[in-house]
């Protein structure tokens, strides 16, 4: 062991050691750091002060270089920062985002983004709306393809490439993708998207529909089971043929009754209102986190003068409308945050889809400044002035208040409902 060389030996490992040690302990802590920026940066995204999330994530950035997910929120931010005050209607048809030099900034962390996370759809799907915004139609064209190639089955990208096909004036082109999506997802039919889109060409809407029944038809002679029947029946339902409708729906709770829509929409045909009452709770009990069946038993108590029981679901519906997430943030959550000790709404993006506002925009949509009138004045007609008073203040970027204004109130018995 007093060998010269060994001792040598001994000294070059502990080295070697030390710096390894050393390099490891820098990279926890620029991974803590960066972390951390990120969380903040989201608070301040949430309540749009968008040049502190921008300074944030610009450091996180500088702190882990190689990491997709803050390049790509990066991005987001900047875009967030450019449309905040734009309608998502305009954003998608008129593409007038003029902030020439701050997008040209976005495309570069979405870029580096996609680099990083070849596979990330949601990144691809970011990056080929920031191309529209910036008039490169050939390239966002292929990037909704890339998305869609990675995720066929999502209807976030499926209406995006048929949105671009529909520019593109290939119609047959964008119907299929319409119908992929319809098929993939029929609560798309209640979104705004598709009220634009039968506005524009009611024909279009409906031979997508059309063909998503022959092609979920097709698909019951192999394997009928429960989920596809559910979504054939509210394709039947949007067309009009509620009888039919109302049949899939029995037989798909029949074998699968923890389906919540299923019940939602049998209520709206049912014209008895002690059974419309009881599949509506169903619905809610089934998923509270259901912004439809919540809404629906609002107004029904609303609409019977139950104004403690209508403002306590009114209240539910705005925080769960607002808290709509995307299954990109579902599956990253997952992936990187599930066990930690962040929560969801600290560590996550909820809507980290670009562009702002199109989340939103392909889910089933209400006026939430009436649902927000609807809860002001139940809450009046118990008499609990100030706090409508405080409700009636609240905007879109602010809804997530409303728990502390009135669901910590304690203002109702919620096991009463």
């Amino acid at each position: 062991m007093n060998h010269p060389g060994m001792q040598l030996l001994l000294r070059g490992l502990c080295l070697c050691l030390m710096i390894s040690g050393g390099i490891c302990y820098r990279k926890n802590r620029c991974l803590k750091r960066g972390h951390s920026d990120k969380n903040n940066a989201i608070k301040f995204l949430l309540c749009n002060r968008f040049q502190e999330a921008d300074s944030l994530m610009r450091s996180a950035v500088y702190l882990c270089p190689d990491n997709a997910l803050y390049h790509a929120y990066t991005g987001l931010v900047l875009e967030r920062s450019m449309t905040c005050q734009m309608d998502i209607e305009s954003l998608i048809f008129k593409s007038d985002v003029y902030h020439d030099s701050v997008l040209q900034t976005a495309i570069f962390h979405l870029q580096k983004a996609v680099q990083l996370a070849p596979c990330d759809a949601n990144w691809q799907h970011g990056l080929a709306w920031l191309n529209v915004y910036n008039h490169h139609p050939e390239i966002a064209g292929y990037f909704f393809k890339q998305a869609v190639a990675h995720e066929p089955y999502n209807p976030v990208y499926l209406c995006s490439l048929g949105l671009w096909w529909e520019k593109q004036a290939q119609m047959d082109s964008a119907i299929l993708c319409f119908q992929k999506c319809i098929t993939s997802s029929p609560s798309v039919l209640d979104s705004r998207l598709f009220s634009s889109l039968k506005s524009r060409n009611p024909y279009f809407v409906e031979k997508s529909a059309r063909q998503a029944i022959e092609r979920m038809e097709l698909l019951m002679k192999h394997s009928s089971d429960p989920i596809t029947v559910a979504k054939l029946g509210r394709i039947y339902y949007f067309c009009g043929d509620t009888c039919r409708a109302s049949d899939y729906f029995r037989n798909a709770v029949l074998h699968l009754p923890n389906l919540n829509r299923p019940y939602f929409y049998l209520a709206m045909t049912s014209h008895d209102r002690a059974l419309k009452e009881a599949l509506f709770r169903k619905a809610y009990f089934l998923d509270q986190r259901d912004y439809l069946p919540t809404l629906a038993l609002a107004n029904f108590y609303y609409n019977h003068g139950k104004y403690d029981a209508a403002k306590f679901y009114y209240a539910r519906t705005l925080i769960n409308w607002h808290q709509i997430t995307s299954d990109h943030a579902k599956r990253l959550y997952r992936m990187y945050y599930c066990g930690f000790m962040d929560s969801f709404s600290k560590s996550i993006l909820r809507d980290d889809v670009i562009p702002n506002g199109y989340l939103a925009y392909i889910n089933p949509s209400f006026d939430w400044r009436e649902i927000r009138d609807k809860l002001v004045d139940s809450l009046t007609q118990m008499e609990k002035h100030e706090i409508a008073k405080n409700v009636k203040n609240i905007q879109m970027s602010q809804l997530d208040e409303i728990e502390n204004l009135v669901l910590k109130k304690r203002i109702y018995n919620y096991g009463s409902y």
